[in-house]
C-alpha cells in the first residue's frame, strides 16, 4: 500500500486508542503517534541511571532464564540492547552454554527483511 493516508491492511488498530479523545485513524496520524510515543520511551529509558535499568532487568532476566527451555526453543532471536533497552547478553550466553544457538537481527541491504546472524558470546 505505499504512503496513502489510509492505514494498512495488515496493521492492528492502535492499542491505546483508548487513551486518546480522539485516537489516530489515518496511516499518517498513527506513524506520528508512534514516533513521538517511540522518543518519549527512549527519553525515559535513557534518564534512568544505568545501574537501575541492570537492577532492573534481573528479575525479567531470571524470568526468561527460567521459562525458556532450550530443549523446546533451541534457536533464539535476540536483539543487542540500544538506547537503553534492556540488556539480554547475559541470558543469551545462558541459552548459549545450554546448548542452544541465539541470532542477531542485521541489517544487510536497506529496504529488506533483516538476517538473523549467529552469536556467540566473547571468549575471554
Amino acid at each position: 500500500m505505499g504512503e496513502k493516508d489510509e492505514p494498512h491492511e495488515h496493521a492492528s488498530p492502535v492499542c491505546y486508542a483508548a487513551d486518546f479523545d480522539t485516537a489516530p485513524s489515518t496511516w499518517s496520524e498513527i506513524k506520528a503517534w508512534r514516533k513521538a510515543q517511540r522518543t518519549a520511551l527512549i527519553g525515559r529509558r535513557m534518564a534512568r541511571d544505568p545501574e537501575e535499568r541492570k537492577r532492573l532487568s534481573v528479575p525479567v532476566i531470571d524470568y526468561l532464564k527460567g521459562a525458556i527451555d532450550v530443549a523446546r526453543y533451541p534457536v533464539l532471536g535476540v536483539y543487542w540492547p540500544i538506547r537503553g533497552e534492556i540488556d539480554l547478553r547475559e541470558f543469551a550466553r545462558h541459552h548459549v552454554e545450554a546448548g542452544g544457538v541465539v541470532g542477531l537481527p542485521v541489517v544487510v541491504r536497506d529496504a529488506t527483511p533483516v538476517e538473523f546472524w549467529r552469536w556467540r558470546p566473547a571468549r575471554r
